[in-house]
């Protein structure tokens, strides 16, 4: 009786975040964002298409991909700073920082 109870309460527990995952997500953050884009383009979008889908995901790829490369680029340049500041030399072939 108690476990049929839990088991309940805990699917119903799953099955929100589930939905709130799939409504907040998908439909806004991807959905929402290839819709957008799509309308900039033509004006008869269905935004229930695979297609504007497809072209969210594709710019968040692209999004997360730039801000990866871009804080690899910003990280870069801030430890070939601190060796410069502290006396070093940056061996770029190494990625080290190296005294003489």
């Amino acid at each position: 009786m108690v476990g049929d109870l839990l088991e309940g309460v805990a699917g119903g527990i799953l099955r929100f975040f589930g939905r709130a995952f799939t409504e907040i997500f998908l439909e806004i953050l991807v959905r929402g964002v290839g819709y957008f884009f799509c309308r900039i383009f033509s004006k008869n979008v269905n935004p229930e298409s695979a297609f504007v889908l497809f072209i969210g995901l594709l710019i968040w790829t692209a999004v997360i991909f730039g801000g990866y490369k871009t804080y690899n680029y910003v990280n870069q340049h801030i430890a070939v700073d601190k060796c410069l500041d502290s006396g070093g030399h940056f061996n770029y072939s190494k990625n080290t920082c190296e005294f003489n």
